[in-house]
């Protein structure tokens, strides 16, 4: 059973006049319900309120918007002032500087007096009779107003016991305004709250320009403000512990020492964050549990069973990412992109995009090499650097002349992407194909001008170990041996 204690809570007892029925009603009982007296009138309560709202012990001054001028006078639209025990009020009023005033301030003094005089009926507790007699029915909170100046080129000072409400200024004494502004700090006004996106304090002035343009928090994280960003679909990514120097607008930068993701704006200057963590959140693979951010180290993984996890790079904040980061020795990168991304890479022996096999996994490539090789061979991937056992390559061809060929090779340990045919003096091969990687089986189709006069289209096939999780590293073949093989160009969209 709940043991209850009462705590003693100090100080928080509001009290209000109470009226006890048939209790003769004194003057100070009115006094009280009218205000006049504050200590436990509803006055005293609202008055509480509004400092609360306000979050101030000294006065409150509501409206005083605008303070406008010509030659020779100054015009003003009023406000209110609320002071621990009452409420002052200035209606809008024009005010007309001294002409030999040239520096002056305005300063008010408030006051409060009995005013309204008016001849009301008494008792008499001497003789025991009704008299008449005058007598104030009103507490006035008003508000004395002084001009101070000075001829010469300073502010006067405030006299104690006033609050200085505007200072102006002329050009020279007898001469004409040219300036003048409250001196009061005002304090937000209710009806003065923003009807429009662009009236908050930290948010854009203007629609104008920024027609289309996305909204983000600027670079300072001080506010908001229209992404004046000129958005990339091509970005270059390098990888290291330090932001690189003379970046290029729209550069990509993974740091490794806190595991963030950087996007440089050249027109501001600026490192711009990338959220990768919730990017990857909507990819197949982290809905299957198959990738995830490491809660101990903060870096993203990836696992080809669920059971084993390997360490990879989000390639995440732009259309096409051209990796610049690579290890042609030890394959130390690994890279994972998106669903609809395209990876770039260059003069590199492996192809570090990792995947995950259990959904169906879809790569376009688009394939370019151009080196004295002999006159035949293929090129493949061996998955995650592991040779497979069981590739296979189905093709038929046709040269510029009349001479068509099929063939069909099987038992290659790596899965291969094209053919390189040419007996021309100038190599090239291009290639375009599909792979689709499904439970560890890799299958596709390629087509392609294999060097300058054979035209090739093949389907391939092969299966990679269980523990396989990057595309791996790139072979050759010549019908003899199989090596490395360097190549100039790759590129790689993900379409599932």
């Amino acid at each position: 059973m709940a043991i209850e204690k009462e705590i003693n809570v100090s100080g928080s007892q509001v009290k209000i006049y109470y009226q006890t029925p048939h209790r003769i009603i004194t003057a100070d009982d009115i006094n009280t319900i009218s205000g006049v007296n504050l200590n436990g009138s509803q006055l005293q309560q609202l008055i509480n309120i509004i400092r609360s709202i306000y979050n101030k012990t000294e006065n409150i001054y509501l409206g005083f918007k605008n303070v406008s001028f010509n030659n020779t006078s100054i015009t003003i639209d009023g406000g209110r002032i609320i002071t621990n025990d009452a409420v002052y009020q200035i209606d809008p009023m024009t005010l007309q500087p001294t002409n030999e005033a040239y520096y002056g301030i305005y300063e008010i003094e408030l006051i409060s007096i009995l005013t309204d005089d008016v001849s009301k009926a008494y008792f008499d507790i001497t003789t025991e009779t009704i008299q008449n007699a005058t007598t104030p029915t009103r507490k006035t909170f008003t508000i004395k107003l002084y001009e101070k100046y000075e001829t010469t080129a300073n502010y006067p000072t405030t006299t104690p016991g006033r609050i200085e409400l505007l200072k102006y200024k002329k050009n020279v004494p007898f001469g004409n305004i040219i300036e003048t502004t409250y001196s009061i700090n005002r304090d937000l006004d209710l009806s003065d709250k923003p009807d429009t996106f662009l009236e908050l304090l930290d948010t854009p002035n203007t629609y104008t320009g920024f027609q289309g343009k996305l909204l983000r928090v600027n670079p300072n994280g001080t506010g908001l403000e229209f992404d004046n960003f000129s958005y990339s679909t091509y970005s270059k990514m390098k990888v290291g512990n330090s932001f690189p120097t003379s970046p290029n607008h729209s550069d990509l930068f993974y740091n490794q020492t806190n595991n963030t993701l950087w996007r440089y704006d050249a027109i501001s200057s600026n490192w711009i964050p990338i959220d990768w963590q919730t990017i990857i959140k909507a990819s197949p693979e982290y809905i299957a549990g198959r990738l995830r951010v490491n809660s101990t180290t903060g870096k993203l993984e990836i696992s080809p069973n669920g059971t084993n996890w390997y360490e990879c790079i989000p390639a995440v904040g732009s259309a096409a990412v051209e990796l610049t980061t690579l290890d042609n020795t030890n394959f130390t990168y690994k890279y994972w992109i998106a669903p609809g991304q395209t990876a770039i890479i260059k003069n590199a022996n492996h192809v570090p995009i990792v995947y995950q096999s259990s959904n169906r996994v879809v790569f376009d490539y688009r394939f370019y090499d151009a080196q004295n090789r002999p006159a035949f061979f293929f090129i493949g991937i061996r998955p995650s650097n592991i040779a497979i056992s069981d590739g296979r390559v189905n093709y038929i061809g046709k040269d510029d002349g009349n001479f068509t060929y099929a063939y069909s090779y099987s038992s290659l340990n790596m899965v291969v992407l094209c053919a390189y045919i040419t007996y021309d003096a100038t190599p090239a091969i291009w290639c375009s194909g599909t792979i689709q990687i499904k439970d560890n089986v890799f299958s596709g189709n390629y087509y392609g001008l294999t060097g300058m006069s054979f035209v090739e289209i093949a389907t391939t096939l092969g299966t990679a170990s269980s523990t396989s999780y990057w595309l791996g590293s790139v072979y050759e073949w010549n019908s003899v041996t199989f090596n490395p093989f360097s190549y100039h160009f790759i590129t790689l969209t993900r379409i599932a």
